[in-house]
């Protein structure tokens, strides 16, 4: 997703990988075209000795090409929201009955995790916002956000390696962007991606060799830049979603055309755990779903993570994934796919593919967000003295996609009603997925919205992320900010009965959102990047939170933001 940079210096990897292209005339009647593919390794690195690596932070007036064209890729999903106004009727945003908002609950415990001004010591430019990747085995939390990475003991929020930049962890100097972090309890391994945007492109992935998250890494990389269908290519992989089940790690992303400028067809790339872990002969399944009869245009299909590591059983082993309905600008539908004999990953993976529409509550393209009002020096130096919104999004699936208890659980940021106000919210969704005859079904068992109710008036709630554990309980996490908050971290508990009825402050931000990408002098229209996405992950009953957020940490000249980690242990 989209990211401005402050500066950028471009050089990108010839890395090459044998994926083998089938075009839209080889479509097969299985509702997807798949090919087999191999990694490349590309090296090892070991995190230790990369602790304390980074540049003096350089900060210059130019945005690169490579982030102008990340930039149209991110704006694609309000592109295809708008796209067909004129052919079907917009919704109006669902009237919501706001949460109130109260303290953290006893026990809840949190810490500031990275910022702006610590990512470009590490990168060497600034650059807003962060992409929020979590992971933990309950001893160690790893926070990997947009280009920077660091390590913290989980019980006393002691930092233990880190701040490292993405670059030189995975031996780049490229555009990078999208981070996700997953620790597999089943195999005890640390997994990273991100999207490497450039010509050639690639969605690159380290694997820790133990369990130690500080200790060494492979590191292995995808060749995406032929991988799109629609628009022609060279493309790029916008936003590599991150999935696991039993026998594989997922990843999907949306190829984006740098001929056409737009959209060139969802992909998803089924790799097997074990040989990803055991490093040699690396081979997948590439996988290009195609929508069925009266179904949304395949985009941003997240793929299911789950608390322990493993998924259904079922069809050989399944690997459920979910997209929201982007063909219109409002929708009242989610869509379910999923792959099938997952067990076949390995050298000759043979996976299948369904999908199906279910029929949910209304969600539409949310507004900016609001903020409270206070300091924002940069925005004087520049001659702004309105406190600017911060951008919300479009209406695609959040993630992460959780499979907990046997249902999945999915959220979507939107617009709500409250009175006479428009905010920014959330919607719910939990899925209850069902096989007749070997077919796809399935049915939304619960689904509900989330918008706060501040001391004067409501408040917006932006970019949620459901942590969910093996028996249902969870805690949905998100960015809050409006009238009376500054930007700040807070969550709301989550069940199969619908959320807790009150909001939870975990992180009180302290100022206005005051980065660059708010101001005209930088490019801006007033509306400032914010979030892409928060992330939540259940270990045993425990629920790790992360989001941004406004924190108190010192800032740099050109940004303020900062991320938020916090856990409950759930009864």
């Amino acid at each position: 997703m989209h990211r401005r940079f402050r500066t950028l210096s471009i050089a990108t990897m010839s890395l090459t990988l044998g994926i083998t292209s089938i075009t839209m005339a080889q479509q097969t009647s299985r509702q997807f075209q798949s090919s087999t593919f191999s990694l490349e390794s590309t090296g090892t690195v070991t995190m230790r000795s990369l602790t304390g690596v980074g540049n003096e932070a350089k900060v210059m007036a130019n945005r690169s090409q490579w982030n102008e064209i990340h930039y149209r890729a991110h704006s694609y999903g309000k592109v295809m929201a708008a796209r067909n106004q004129g052919l079907a009727p917009s919704q109006a945003a669902p009237a919501v009955t706001p949460l109130p908002v109260t303290t953290a609950d006893s026990g809840f415990s949190g810490f500031a995790g990275l910022n702006g001004a610590e990512q470009a010591a590490v990168e060497g430019f600034d650059l807003e916002p962060p992409d929020q990747g979590l992971c933990t085995d309950g001893n160690v939390v790893v926070e990997a956000i947009n280009l920077a990475l660091a390590v913290y003991d989980a019980k006393t929020h002691r930092l233990l390696a880190g701040p490292v930049g993405l670059n030189p962890f995975f031996g780049t100097n490229g555009f990078l962007s999208d981070p996700r972090c997953y620790y597999d309890p089943p195999t005890q391994r640390w997994i990273l991606t991100l999207t490497e945007v450039g010509e050639p492109s690639a969605v690159l992935i380290a694997v820790s060799v133990s369990s130690d998250a500080t200790d060494s890494y492979s590191l292995y990389s995808i060749d995406t830049t032929n991988d799109g269908t629609l628009g022609g290519c060279p493309c790029f992989g916008d936003q590599p979603l991150l999935g696991a089940d039993t026998n594989g790690i997922y990843i999907s992303t949306n190829a984006f055309s740098l001929v056409a400028n737009t959209n060139a067809q969802a992909q998803i790339y089924a790799i097997s755990k074990f040989l990803l872990i055991g490093g040699a002969g690396v081979v997948g399944q590439h996988v290009i779903p195609i929508a069925g009869p009266g179904e949304p245009y395949p985009f941003s299909i997240g793929p299911a993570l789950s608390p322990h590591g493993q998924g259904p059983t079922a069809n050989g082993g399944t690997e459920y994934l979910m997209a929201s309905d982007q063909d219109f600008n409002s929708a009242n539908d989610v869509v379910l796919w999923a792959l099938t004999n997952t067990s076949s990953l390995g050298p000759f993976p043979d996976l299948g593919l369904s999908s199906v529409v279910l029929s949910a509550q209304a969600y539409v393209e949310p507004p900016s967000a609001t903020q409270k009002k206070g300091s924002i020096p940069l925005g004087k130096s520049v001659g702004v003295t309105t406190v600017g919104q911060l951008d919300s999004d479009d209406d695609r699936m959040s993630m992460p996609l959780y499979w907990a208890n046997g249902q999945l659980w999915a959220s979507i940021n939107t617009a709500v009603q409250v009175g006479s106000n428009t905010l920014a919210g959330i919607a719910y969704f939990i899925v209850q997925p069902s096989w007749k005859k070997n077919v796809l079904g399935g049915s939304v068992v619960q689904q509900g919205y989330v918008v706060a109710e501040g001391p004067t008036g409501p408040d917006n709630t932006i970019y949620p992320a459901i942590g969910v554990t093996d028996s249902g309980s969870g805690e949905m996490v998100f960015t809050l900010s409006g009238p009376d908050y500054f930007p700040s971290a807070a969550y709301v508990p989550i069940s199969t009965s619908g959320t807790g009825t009150a909001i939870r402050l975990a992180g009180k931000g302290v100022l206005p959102d005051d980065g660059f990408t708010i101001y005209p002098a930088f490019g801006g229209n007033g509306v400032g990047r914010w979030g892409d996405y928060s992330w939540a992950v259940a270990t045993g009953n425990t629920i790790w939170m992360a989001t941004e957020y406004i924190g108190p940490k010192k800032r740099d000249q050109y940004t303020n933001w900062g991320t938020f980690i916090g856990s409950l242990t759930l009864p």
